[in-house]
Order: C-alpha cells, then sequence, then structure tokens
C-alpha cells in the first residue's frame, strides 16, 4: 500500500518513507524497500488497506473537513503457476491490479496562503497534470492515422512511472469516479 506525498513514496504498510523506484526485469518498475505480503483471502488484504489508511496524510482544507493530501496506489500482484504432468511448477505468469485513489487538484487561495500547503497543492497537482499529459499522448498514438508514435513521458513523476505497466503495453484499464452529492 504506496502513498506518493510531495513526489516522495512512502510505504504504509510499514511506515517506509521517501523509497525509491526501480526497474526489474520480471515486475517492471517496482517500488525498493516495499513491504509484500501474501495474502490468502479478501480479509487479509483489507486488513492491510485498513492499517494503512491509517498512516495516510490527510488534514482538513477550505473545501473539506477529511481531504487526503496523497495519491495512494494499493497493488496486488497476482501470479498464476502452470504444473507440467509431474506436478512441477513449467511456467508462470503475473498481473498487477493497481488501486489508485488520487488526491483532486486545488487551488491555491490567499486564505489558505501556508508555505507547507503551497508546496503540498503544488506537488498534488504537478503529477495530476503529468498523469494527464500521459494519458493524452497515448491517447494520440492509438489514434494517430500515421505510424509515428509520440514520446510518453512516463518518468515526469513517480505516479506516471509507477502506474506506467497499467496505463501502457498489453494492460487494460478502468476508470472509476466516485462524486459525492455534499456540498
Amino acid at each position: 500500500y504506496l502513498e506518493i506525498y510531495n513526489e516522495k513514496i512512502n510505504d504504509l504498510s510499514n511506515n517506509s518513507n521517501n523509497l525509491k523506484l526501480v526497474d526489474d526485469k520480471k515486475y517492471g518498475t517496482i517500488v525498493s524497500g516495499a513491504k509484500r505480503v501474501k495474502i490468502k483471502n479478501f480479509d487479509q488484504g483489507i486488513a492491510i488497506k485498513d492499517y494503512g489508511e491509517e498512516n495516510r496524510k490527510y488534514r482538513e482544507t477550505l473545501i473539506n473537513e477529511y481531504s487526503s493530501r496523497s495519491h495512494c496506489i494499493f497493488q496486488i500482484y497476482l501470479e498464476q503457476f502452470h504444473l507440467d504432468e509431474e506436478g512441477e511448477v513449467n511456467t508462470s505468469c503475473f498481473s498487477c491490479l493497481n488501486l489508485v485513489d488520487l488526491a483532486g487538484s486545488e487551488r491555491i487561495n490567499e486564505k489558505e496562503n501556508k508555505k507547507k500547503n503551497i508546496g503540498e497543492t503544488g506537488y498534488i497537482n504537478k503529477s495530476l497534470f503529468m498523469l494527464t499529459n500521459v494519458i493524452n499522448k497515448l491517447a494520440e498514438n492509438s489514434s494517430s492515422m500515421n505510424n509515428k508514435k509520440n514520446y510518453i513521458p512516463y518518468r515526469d513523476s513517480k505516479l506516471t512511472r509507477l502506474l506506467s505497466q497499467s496505463l501502457g503495453g498489453n494492460s487494460l484499464t478502468t476508470i472509476i469516479c466516485n462524486i459525492s452529492p455534499a456540498t
């Protein structure tokens, strides 16, 4: 359970801070030092999520009483093993499911003109802008009539680099928006 707060990656499941992204031959871009836990059922996964949620950055804003100040990614790796006739593992394949909760973009105003909040808001907005930019470039590439492909700037933010496997390649992406009727 990872949090990207002020462009720093924190592992919410074991309170590790400022972790680094590395490229792994098998899994692609991963967070070095992030805790991986084998789970066997839904309840174990929810327990990890609940523990991590307690460590996530929240604060009151002018708009929300309880506003997340970070982007969170709950990664679930699924691995399938294929057995040969003797029951030995012949091959395996894996998939990574990223459940993402993005912090909402915000405007900086005079009433909330604190240096910490300005920096925090700037990091949130920058990573959301970079995510939008990556999605737009991917859309341009898929709708391009010619074979010229645009460079996809995954490395411009930690959010887009970490999600690069889910955004491009042979992945499927679904976006679910939760909108509250609250004022």
